[in-house]
């Protein structure tokens, strides 16, 4: 999970293993994203409701997003994170 601070609403996401894909999240926007499935990749698009990123203040993200691929229903998604600040010391 990556974005800038700045640019909070502009958020990336990669996943890796067996299955991986990298999604990219801007609020009201479609992206285009690919999700290899090991057996063969496929293209999703992936379109932005709403994005509540309160990561740095108060430790939480929420993405709403659909998830379009092609000749299927859309998916409505819900991604909600929590985090913890973690003391090195």
């Amino acid at each position: 999970l990556a974005f800038r601070v700045d640019t909070p609403y502009e958020i990336s996401l990669a996943r890796s293993g067996d299955v991986s894909s990298t999604m990219f999240f801007n609020e009201g926007k479609r992206d285009i994203c690919v999700y290899n499935t090991g057996i063969m990749p496929f293209e999703i698009c992936v379109f932005t409701r709403s994005i509540d990123n309160r990561l740095i203040e108060d430790g939480y993200l929420e993405i709403v997003y659909i998830i379009e691929i092609k000749g299927a229903c859309a998916q409505k998604t819900i991604l909600r994170m929590e985090a913890e600040k973690y003391d090195r010391g």
